[in-house]
């Protein structure tokens, strides 16, 4: 019994060391791998008008009511509250349309799984786009809300309710601090309206 045992424990042991080996290196190609920004289409024009996701998302963003170009395809003046900093814009110039899930972290999210067609949808996706200072969307850059949230302290509890939202519409996991953060600040903001 004793021998029958031990091999019994070493085939245990191998199958443990096997499994964490395959979990390891799932792990490392899901990070390892290189993000592409090319590969992620942006500011498509899914419904044929001529007006790309990113006007889409300052026309419906806009506090008053938008001009258009003269071929009605993209934004030149509107009204914009930048939700990062309270900064009002009237130039479509100055913003960003900022990915609330930025597109790298998206695809280290789980996101380079991802045929083409999917990331085009997410990279379009309005609900998860906010038009937003430039500066600010670029000193965000790919962090995670771990790592940034914005300066506005009255759009916190808002955008990290957006950013769960965005994780879990597109099925992409929470890595690093993410998930803490989330508690962490959710635990201090008033219940949402919704």
């Amino acid at each position: 019994h004793t021998a029958e045992r031990a091999n019994q424990l070493m085939r245990q042991m191998i199958f443990a060391i096997v499994a964490f080996a395959l979990c390891a290196s799932s792990v490392l190609a899901q990070t390892n791998g290189k993000f592409d920004r090319s590969k992620w289409k942006l500011w498509s024009d899914f419904d044929g008008d001529c007006v790309s996701t990113r006007d889409e998302a300052l026309l419906s963003q806009s506090e008053k009511p938008v001009t258009m170009d003269g071929k009605g395809c993209k934004v030149t003046l509107g009204r914009w509250t930048d939700p990062y900093s309270g900064e009002v814009f009237g130039a479509p110039g100055a913003l960003d349309a900022d990915h609330v899930v930025p597109l790298s972290l998206a695809y280290r999210s789980g996101g380079d799984k991802w045929d083409a067609k999917k990331r085009e949808q997410f990279a379009n996706d309005e609900e998860c786009i906010l038009a937003v200072s430039a500066s600010l969307n670029r000193q965000k850059a790919d962090k995670g809300l771990d790592r940034w949230l914005p300066p506005l302290h009255s759009f916190r509890c808002a955008y990290v309710e957006l950013f769960r939202r965005c994780k879990q519409k597109w099925k992409l996991r929470f890595i690093g601090d993410e998930a803490e953060a989330i508690r962490d600040t959710l635990a201090e903001c008033k219940p949402l309206e919704g």
